[in-house]
């Protein structure tokens, strides 16, 4: 054992994977890290596994624990009931959990502590987003005190969206009118999000001031703290006759890390990643989350689970 112990965190983005660097051809790299050391402590949500990849399970733990003589310690009291990134706290989780059918759909109620809205126009949402960041960005160098010509800072506001768009722009000059999400018959024209330094192994998207236009996806915002996040909803979640339906066919060839669309998943495991995905993206943002669905009809289904009030929010700063 190499070490008294180790915490995983995202434990359930650990891949599906044996062999590697000083690990035997058939032993699974979720094995290595239990061997690694005396304790291994996982914190785990299988509602954010999204792809075909994501090995590791409470289960799966258990099974491999068990067969190395671990001790497993589980239960109640170590249960994670809350979480600290987004303002609406508990009440929020639970209504896009409903939302997304993962329980009874619940209504939210809008406070001053979260900024909640659902768009018909996704120009909209990105004006917003872009407003957003601008204030984020004066707040955070008034609160750094830098001066007047220092590095621009990311406000840390982006839009995200489900993987139902081809990555056209891929390999192309980005300077070009060459998009990959094009919504709201054209006035809504973005590309995904590209590494632009990619020689530099400390590059973030979300700390470059310059993707404030891009989108990003699953692959590249999960495990993200954003100050507010536009999530655009695809054709993959739809409302059908009173019920949520996911449609793999819609998901984009190009996402060849989910196997949704590639049919190397079966359909329930391709409804649970794509459930969990849209689990992540509406769950990054840490004082305001903002919608747009392409199926209006999903848009109107997430309205009526909202209470009255709106109109009265103000945020607090």
């Amino acid at each position: 054992m190499e070490y008294d112990c180790v915490l995983f965190d995202e434990a359930h983005r650990l891949f599906d994977f044996k062999g590697g660097v000083g690990i035997g051809k058939d032993t699974h790299v979720l094995e290595r890290c239990i061997r690694s050391t005396r304790v291994a402590v996982f914190f785990i949500d299988e509602d954010q596994a999204v792809t075909k990849d994501d090995f590791a399970t409470v289960e799966r733990i258990r099974a491999i624990s068990k067969d190395n003589d671990y001790l497993i310690i589980e239960g109640k009291d170590l249960e994670l009931t809350n979480q600290f990134r987004v303002l609406g706290g508990w009440d929020y989780m639970e209504f896009i959990r409903g939302f997304l059918g993962y329980s009874r759909p619940v209504h939210y109620k809008i406070d001053r502590q979260y900024d909640f809205r659902v768009f018909d126009s996704a120009s909209e949402m990105r004006d917003l987003i872009r407003e957003k960041d601008e204030e984020e960005r004066k707040r955070i160098a008034a609160e750094k005190h830098l001066l007047p010509g220092a590095a621009p800072v990311s406000g840390k506001c982006r839009l995200v969206a489900g993987y139902t768009y081809e990555w056209v722009s891929k390999g192309k000059d980005r300077s070009k009118d060459v998009w990959d999400i094009v919504l709201d018959d054209g006035k809504f024209k973005a590309k995904w999000n590209l590494r632009n330094a990619s020689t530099d192994s400390d590059y973030s998207w979300l700390n470059d001031e310059s993707s404030v236009d891009e989108v990003g996806c699953i692959h590249t915002c999960q495990g993200l703290d954003m100050n507010y996040c536009g999530v655009i909803i695809g054709k993959d979640m739809r409302y059908v006759d009173g019920h949520i339906v996911y449609d793999r066919t819609k998901n984009a060839k190009s996402d060849r890390n989910s196997g949704i669309h590639m049919k190397s998943v079966d359909d329930a495991t391709a409804v649970r990643l794509i459930r969990n995905t849209y689990n992540v993206l509406l769950t990054r943002g840490m004082k305001g989350t903002y919608v747009y669905c392409e199926d209006k009809a999903l848009g109107e289904y997430l309205r009526s689970l909202i209470n009255p009030g709106r109109d009265t929010y103000r945020p607090n700063h």
